[in-house]
């Protein structure tokens, strides 16, 4: 949502930019980060005190084996309407289908769509196994997220407390993280235990079919940027 007033927050949701969260962490607290809120401030008076709350990789839930991008051809698959997310669906082979994540449950069940793309975490709570057969883990995203304050009420407190309040709100996102990837293992277990099958697959075909999606949003020079600070 922070794309809106600075553009180069939306790569962090683009496909493949990193592995895991211990790639995305490389981003998020680096002095690219900084800049980038700098930026947010004089845009919409907004501060981000940290951006590493990571939710998990997103993967593919269909009723439909899928193990390249070919598969996805004529599948309507759910996504948020943010255009990095419908353009990434879009180069994958769906046809994304913007709807509110409460939509998604009944539109599976109604087969007002066909698929949907999610972390696990969020998946599993919401007993997607029920409407949908197959996980696939082609872990397109990650999804990243922070705290977002006021510039102007952070700006009033002493340099003491700025640096006391970015140095906790980073290491409760390190926490918080950590959390989900200790759950990971546990909820696949959980989705087999419910019938679905979880197919690991070649994501060098999805990578492939997604470069593109850089380029078209215009983040092609800032992902050669990022690229070089995760190496």
């Amino acid at each position: 949502r922070l794309a809106v007033f600075v553009k180069e927050f939306g790569i962090l949701s683009a496909p493949y930019l990193a592995e895991g969260f211990q790639g995305i962490r490389k981003v998020v607290t680096s002095p690219m980060l900084d800049e980038w809120n700098a930026k947010l401030k004089a845009a919409s008076g907004h501060y981000a005190l940290s951006f590493n709350w990571w939710q998990g990789e997103r993967h593919l839930l269909t009723n439909k084996p899928v193990k390249v991008p070919a598969d996805l051809a004529g599948m309507r698959m759910r996504t948020p309407g943010a255009p990095v997310w419908v353009e990434t669906i879009r180069a994958m082979g769906a046809t994304p289908t913007p709807m509110g994540w409460g939509e998604v449950y009944p539109a599976l069940q109604q087969q007002v769509i066909d698929a949907v793309e999610a972390q696990h975490p969020a998946s599993f709570g919401a007993r997607l196994y029920e409407v949908t057969k197959h996980l696939t883990k082609t872990g397109h995203f990650n999804l990243i997220t922070g705290i977002v304050t006021s510039a102007a009420w952070f700006d009033k407190l002493s340099p003491e407390n700025q640096k006391i309040l970015r140095e906790e709100t980073l290491a409760a996102g390190d926490f918080a993280s950590q959390l989900t990837q200790d759950s990971l293992a546990g909820i696949e277990a959980e989705f087999k235990a419910k019938g679905m099958t979880i197919a690991e697959v070649d994501k060098a075909p999805f990578i492939a079919a997604t470069k593109s999606v850089y380029d078209k949003l215009g983040y092609g020079e800032l992902r050669t940027k990022v690229e070089a600070l995760i190496k």
